[in-house]
């Protein structure tokens, strides 16, 4: 049994069309609150409140942690490659790595923005698992 995606060109542009607006998210709110430069911000939050993405909303959600995970799955599947074999007595499992760069870079930065988002989440949230390590 064999599986993998042999066409690369589709999983890399939808996870590029799927990472961007987590990505542009990010980088307007580093840009607004880390350093102090209001102008992407500036434009973006009118565009986004006409699209009606609300912030905390499902669909807001959804953006910023669904979508990179599936491009990131996508991703990942199209670049890895593995097949298995069921014997009598033992299964016999090879795993390849093909490599195509940009499935990789975008499978990355689908991680990347996944993890920036884990670390908001522990900073803004943290005291609430401090009983985890107590």
């Amino acid at each position: 049994m064999k599986t993998m995606i042999p066409n690369s060109r589709w999983p890399m542009w939808l996870g590029i069309f799927l990472t961007l607006p987590a990505g542009w998210l990010i980088m307007t709110t580093i840009l607004k609150y880390g350093m102090g430069y209001n102008f992407l911000s500036d434009w973006s939050e009118p565009v986004a409140a006409r699209l009606g993405l609300v912030t905390y909303g499902l669909g807001f959600n959804l953006l910023v942690i669904l979508a990179p995970m599936i491009a990131v799955i996508i991703n990942v599947l199209s670049f890895t490659h593995y097949e298995y074999t069921f014997y009598r007595h033992f299964i016999s499992m090879r795993f390849m790595v093909r490599k195509n760069w940009w499935n990789m870079a975008v499978a990355a930065n689908g991680l990347l923005i996944l993890g920036l988002v884990f670390i908001y989440l522990l900073g803004e949230n943290g005291w609430r698992f401090m009983f985890l390590f107590e």
